[in-house]
């Protein structure tokens, strides 16, 4: 019979291989991304060659606009919840 802190730990425990393998992605693609992508060719390469670096600041960009977002979301759904609570 599961009890209520048993479910509480496994909620946790689910949380926890969910981030530890979000993290491990992150890193494995962060180590071996670099190694796929040549922004640069060697010396006497193309000339018309371009650096890939305004993607990755476009991308970060959007992610922390849309985690404000959330956030935002978050707190306002939170207050109504409150404000119903009170009345």
């Amino acid at each position: 019979m599961l009890t209520r802190g048993s479910t509480f730990k496994n909620h946790i425990m689910k949380q926890f291989i969910t981030s530890l393998l979000s993290i491990s992605v992150l890193i494995i693609i962060f180590i071996c991304f670099p190694v796929l992508v040549h922004a640069q060719g060697g010396p006497g390469g193309d000339p018309d060659t371009l650096p890939v670096d305004g993607g990755i600041s476009i991308l970060a960009a959007a992610g922390v606009a849309y985690s404000v977002k959330k956030i935002k979301d978050l707190r306002k759904n939170n207050k109504e919840d409150q404000d119903k609570t009170i009345l």
